[in-house]
């Protein structure tokens, strides 16, 4: 079982929610990370070889210390409810 990333930017739309939490990330005006890239409704990391490590599926699943198959099942799930939680509030 793979995750299932679709470039939809979700998770880099709510980095404002990483900064509140400590978190050092460039943010634009709307809150989405500054290094989030628009290429026509497919959205990539202009820094995505050097990221940090917060941005890094790795590290999610090393700090909860979940398995892969864990991690890939809950990961797969939180896409999509990070995708409405996105549409409802940045539009």
């Amino acid at each position: 079982m793979n995750f299932n990333c679709e470039q939809c930017g979700a998770c880099c739309k709510l980095a404002w929610m990483k900064v509140e939490q400590g978190e050092d990330l460039p943010l634009k005006e709307d809150g989405s990370c500054g290094n989030l890239v628009d290429n026509n409704g497919k959205y990539s990391c202009r820094i995505f070889e050097d990221r940090p490590d917060t941005c890094r599926s790795s590290y999610v699943q090393k700090k909860y210390n979940l398995d892969d198959d864990t991690y890939v099942e809950l990961a797969n799930k939180a896409r999509l409810f990070v995708r409405q939680i996105v549409s409802k509030i940045c539009g």
